[in-house]
C-alpha cells in the first residue's frame, strides 16, 4: 500500500512543482529597498510579442513580403537574413510562411535554416519559440546554480545558430535536387511578374515499382502553368492549367485541366 501512496504523493509533487515554476515566471523581484529588479519571463515574452506584431502592423505586410520575395537571389540573404529577420520579426511558427515567396526548390533549404533560427535565438529573444521556451530555461536555470551569467550562453548559442544554421539551409540546396533526382520529382519554377503576381511551372514525373512484376509498375508524369496573386490583404487567387499522363499496363489515362483557387489567410 506504502507504494501507492508514494506514487501517488510523487505525482502530484510533480504538478505541483510545476506549478511554482509557472508562478516564478510571472514574478516580480524586488531588493530590500523595495526597488524593482527584475521581472519573470512570461511578462517579458508578452511584451516582445506584442512590441513585434506592432511593429509589423506599422512596417506593413506586403513590406514583409516584399523582403522575402527580394531575398531569394543568394544565398546569404535567402539562409542568413531572411530566416533571421523572419523568426525575429513573426516568430515561429510564422516565420516559416515566408518561404512561399521563394522558388520551389529553395522551400527544402529555408525550412531547414529557418525552424533552427526558431530555436538558437530564443534564448536572446524568448517571443520567437514561447510554446518551447521550457528548453532554454531549464538549462539556463543549470548555469545560473552555477553563479554564471545565462545572457552569455544565449549569446554565444545565437552566434554559432547564425553560423550552423545557414550553412545548413545551403548544404540543404545540393541534397534537395540529389532526394528529387532519386524519387523522381522535378521541382517547380517561379518567377515574379509583379510583386504580387507569380507565374508558376511545374514538372513532376514518378516511377512506382512493385518489386514483384513489371505488370504493376507505373509512370505518372505531370505539366502545369499557372499564375497566382494576392487579390487583397488576407486573399489569393490562382489558375492553373495541368496535364498529367498515367502510364500503366492495366489501366493507363489521360487528363488535361483547368484549376482555379481562391485562399483566404487569417
Amino acid at each position: 500500500m506504502d507504494i501507492f501512496v508514494h506514487a501517488a504523493q510523487w505525482f502530484f509533487n510533480l504538478f505541483q512543482t510545476g506549478g511554482q515554476i509557472f508562478i516564478s515566471w510571472t514574478t516580480v523581484s524586488v531588493d530590500s529597498d523595495g526597488k524593482v529588479t527584475g521581472f519573470g519571463f512570461l511578462p517579458t515574452v508578452l511584451m516582445l510579442l506584442i512590441a513585434m506584431n506592432s511593429l509589423i502592423q506599422l512596417i506593413g505586410q506586403d513590406r514583409m513580403n516584399g523582403l522575402a520575395m527580394k531575398a531569394g537571389g543568394n544565398p546569404f540573404s535567402r539562409y542568413l537574413l531572411l530566416p533571421f529577420v523572419g523568426a525575429f520579426m513573426l516568430a515561429n511558427p510564422m516565420a516559416l510562411s515566408l518561404g512561399r515567396f521563394l522558388p520551389e526548390k529553395y522551400k527544402p533549404s529555408y525550412y531547414a535554416s529557418a525552424a533552427q533560427f526558431c530555436h538558437t535565438s530564443n534564448g536572446v529573444f524568448p517571443h520567437i519559440n514561447a510554446g518551447e521556451l521550457f528548453i532554454w530555461l531549464g538549462i539556463a536555470g543549470g548555469v545560473i546554480s552555477l553563479g554564471l551569467d545565462p545572457i552569455q550562453l544565449a549569446l554565444r548559442y545565437m552566434a554559432v545558430g547564425i553560423v550552423m544554421n545557414f550553412l545548413g539551409g545551403w548544404v540543404t540546396d545540393f541534397i534537395t535536387p540529389w532526394v528529387a533526382k532519386q524519387q523522381g520529382v522535378t521541382l517547380s519554377f517561379l518567377h515574379r511578374l509583379t510583386p504580387l503576381t507569380g507565374l508558376n511551372l511545374l514538372g513532376y514525373r514518378m516511377k512506382s515499382q512493385s518489386g514483384l512484376t513489371d505488370a504493376l509498375d507505373t509512370t505518372t508524369t505531370t505539366y502545369q502553368i499557372g499564375v497566382s496573386t494576392r487579390l487583397g490583404a488576407k486573399t489569393g487567387g490562382s489558375l492553373n492549367l495541368r496535364h498529367t499522363n498515367f502510364d500503366s499496363n492495366t489501366s493507363p489515362y489521360n487528363e488535361s485541366a483547368v484549376v482555379a483557387s481562391l485562399s483566404m489567410f487569417f
